[in-house]
């Protein structure tokens, strides 16, 4: 949620951010690195030529060595196959005490920085440029090339999204009010109770496919690239077509052109997890103490309930 991620302050020792530069640039000037912004990476602008991406303080271990390898592997293999840039990693460091990676800086602005300017027409032209990388994205021939070795199972999916369940009942319940227990009852009870929501092909999945992490030409607002991939993995299409805020123009235009899935087939599980995204805010923010990120969850989950009547 990018107006979180833009005011969250970052979680790193900017003295240390600015050693571990100094390293890899010997005469870097402090004036030449600014703080971006925080999410799942504290991230930085390196001479307004580099990013350099350091994990949030809950990553700075084996998990966050696996999350830069991961995406690394990913970024590598996948730009073989898209045609619109994402990130292609330069620097990377693994180390216990310096885990990041860096990269060539990918031109334009995030389109949540602009949309608001986008007209009609920028905006449908925005919608069947993201369709056609979506295909690419989406094409079931890609698996193989970038995750040989793995497998997906609709029945582990669905486990997983039951345990999911029980553990927001558990955590988050708590501190839900009547109304909002109902509804995110009523909005997993759809999810479960439709056998068709098991059924889908999965593909590869960016996961984090919204208009933050899409670059413009704030000039023209052509695409410029698709960051943030760490999330990329073999899983549900729906995850990357949760343009609801964008109207149904956009939706209409984005999937007159998407050809790898029927928006029928996709639309029950487009809303759940549109629905859902309230909740990750909040289980991560009890399960790590952070209150902002509680309010931020709260706030979502009412705009959601007040936007999708699940009854």
């Amino acid at each position: 949620m990018i107006n979180y991620e833009e005011n969250n302050p970052p979680d790193i020792d900017l003295d240390n951010v600015f050693t571990i530069l100094q390293k890899i640039f010997p005469t870097l000037d402090n004036s030449e690195v600014s703080f971006l912004y925080h999410g799942s990476y504290n991230v930085f602008n390196v001479r307004d030529k580099f990013i350099f991406r350091f994990p949030d303080k809950h990553f700075r271990n084996e998990k966050g060595k696996e999350m830069i390898k991961n995406e690394s592997r990913i970024l590598n293999l996948l730009k073989n196959y898209v045609d619109i840039e994402i990130p292609e990693p330069i620097f990377i460091s693994t180390e216990n005490e310096s885990l990041y990676m860096g990269y060539k800086k990918i031109s334009g602005v995030s389109i949540s920085q602009c949309v608001e300017h986008i007209s009609k027409r920028n905006k449908i032209q925005i919608a069947t440029h993201l369709s056609h990388f979506l295909n690419q994205l989406h094409s079931q021939d890609l698996i193989p090339e970038i995750f040989p070795e793995i497998s997906f199972s609709l029945k582990a999916y669905k486990l997983h999204w039951k345990d999911w369940y029980h553990k927001t009942r558990k955590e988050v319940f708590p501190i839900l009010s009547t109304d909002q227990k109902i509804w995110v009852s009523e909005l997993f009870k759809r999810f479960f109770n439709n056998d068709e929501n098991f059924k889908f092909k999965p593909c590869i999945a960016h996961c984090d496919f919204d208009l933050s992490n899409i670059l413009v030409n704030p000039s023209n607002y052509q695409i410029m690239g698709i960051i943030d991939f760490e999330e990329t993995k073999v899983y549900d299409p729906a995850v990357d077509l949760l343009f609801f805020d964008e109207g149904e123009e956009f939706m209409s235009h984005l999937f007159k052109n998407y050809k790898v899935h029927n928006y029928n087939d996709l639309k029950e599980r487009m809303e759940f997890f549109y629905n859902h995204m309230g909740l990750n805010y909040l289980m991560f923010g009890i399960e790590n103490k952070i209150h902002d990120m509680i309010k931020v969850g709260i706030s979502l989950l009412i705009k959601r309930m007040k936007s999708f009547k699940l009854k």
